[in-house]
C-alpha cells in the first residue's frame, strides 16, 4: 500500500527512464496521496523509449489528488497507455 505521501511530482511514485521498459502493480492501494503538481499517486516521465504502465487485478486509487494533472497518474513524454484490468478508480482530484 501507498497510504498518505506527498511529493513535488508523483504523490507515491515519481519514475523516470531513458529507456523502454515495464512497471506493473498487482493487488496495490493507493490511498490519499497528493502532488504539488502532477500525479497525485504516480508520475511517469519517460525520455527515449516508452514505459509501460500496467495496473493488474485489485489496484485502488482512491482519494488521491493533484494540484494541476493526473489525480490518479499522469504520464508525460512517450511513455505510452497505461493499461487497467481490475482497476478502481475512486473520488481523484486533479
Amino acid at each position: 500500500s501507498f497510504e498518505r505521501n506527498t511529493a513535488a511530482s508523483g504523490g507515491a511514485i515519481s519514475f523516470n527512464s531513458a529507456e523502454e521498459g515495464i512497471l506493473s502493480f498487482e493487488d496495490t492501494l493507493f490511498d490519499s496521496n497528493k502532488a504539488t503538481s502532477n500525479g497525485g499517486a504516480i508520475q511517469i516521465t519517460s525520455y527515449y523509449g516508452p514505459t509501460h504502465l500496467e495496473f493488474s487485478p485489485n489496484v485502488v486509487f482512491r482519494n488521491n489528488n493533484a494540484d494541476q494533472l493526473g489525480g490518479a497518474f499522469y504520464i508525460l513524454y512517450g511513455a505510452g497507455v497505461p493499461h487497467l484490468a481490475q482497476t478502481d478508480l475512486l473520488s481523484l482530484k486533479g
